[in-house]
Order: structure tokens, then sequence, then C-alpha cells
């Protein structure tokens, strides 16, 4: 089993589609784009997703929706201040190749530097300091990831790569799931 990610066969079926995120997110001179949602979860989720969470002892705080252009890569950061094991769910819609990948910080990660995206959230900007790749998924249809280690995305296909990403807390006590906290509730 990867330290970093863990496929999902058995969830319930998320509402959002391909075409509902292109109708939604204007993408068409991007790279890259970054969104998020935290209104009205049903609309993405559907209640049958947020009920079979509930039994799970999860809530989804926020959602964040990522495109990746074709054959374009994204510069390796860590999602959290400071890094830690923290889980999102990943749903990822692309036809063709594409790859999520960790790898180890070729300096002391404290020296880094933390910088606030388009959607104003904070994350570690590892870009040119990484020289091993420590693994890599291609994810398929759902996977837990660890966003709290350096990683990027590859999209080495012809498609555009769509990504539905929840963030996870446990309901109660409420705190934010840790990677893997969410492997023994999802295997």
């Amino acid at each position: 089993m990867s330290k970093n990610f863990h496929e999902i066969n058995k969830f319930p079926k998320i509402k959002v589609d391909v075409n509902f995120l292109e109708q939604k997110y204007p993408f068409s001179d991007k790279k890259r784009g970054h969104w998020i949602e935290s209104g009205n979860l049903i609309e993405f989720l559907g209640e049958e997703t947020i009920t079979w969470l509930e039994s799970k002892n999860l809530i989804v705080s926020k959602i964040e929706i990522f495109y990746t252009a074709p054959m374009f890569t994204t510069a390796w950061h860590v999602d959290m201040n400071p890094p830690q094991d923290l889980a999102k769910l990943n749903f990822v819609y692309c036809e063709g190749i594409n790859y999520m990948q960790w790898g180890i910080v070729d300096e002391n990660i404290e020296d880094l530097s933390y910088q606030t995206n388009s959607v104003g959230t904070m994350f570690l900007n590892c870009d040119n300091k990484i020289s091993t790749i420590t693994d890599q998924c291609h994810i398929k249809k759902s996977a837990l990831v660890n966003v709290g280690k350096p990683h990027r995305i590859v999209n080495q296909s012809n498609h555009n790569r769509w990504c539905v990403s929840l963030l996870l807390w446990k309901a109660n006590p409420r705190e934010r799931l840790t990677f893997h906290e969410s492997l023994n509730i999802f295997h």
C-alpha cells in the first residue's frame, strides 16, 4: 500500500460530471484553475453521499475544484501550513494519462516560503526543490490523497483534467482527518 494515496472503490457516486464542471467554471484561457465551493454541497455530492459520510462521522468543510490543462504540470507544493499528515478525497475526471506525484524536499522544509493561492488558501511552495519522486498514482475514479506532503499534478494527456477534492473533517470531535485515519475509515 502506498504512503500517500489509496484508491476508493466503494463510495457513493457524486453528482458532478465533466459537463457540469466545464459549464460552471471558466477555464479556456488557463493552464490551471482553482475554485472553492462551501455553500450548497448537495449540488455537488448529493444527499446519499452526505448521509454516507455522516455515517462514518465525517463532514465536508469545503470542496475544491482543480483544472489542469492538457500537457501541463503543476508546481510542487504542500497544501497546509505547517505541513502535516492530512487527507483529501479526490474525484478525477480525465480520459488520458495523468498522475499525482509526491516527492522529498531537498532542503529544510521550514526554510521554504508560504504563499496564498488564487482562492486565498495558504500553501508551501516547493517548486524546484524536489529531486526525488517517492510516490505516484494515476487516479482513475476516486482516491484518498495525502496533501500534507510535497506533491504535484502531471497531465500528460491531450485531455482536460478536472479534480473535485473534498476536505474531510471528523464531525466529533471537529478536527481535520489525517491521511492515516482516513485509511482506517475507507479501507
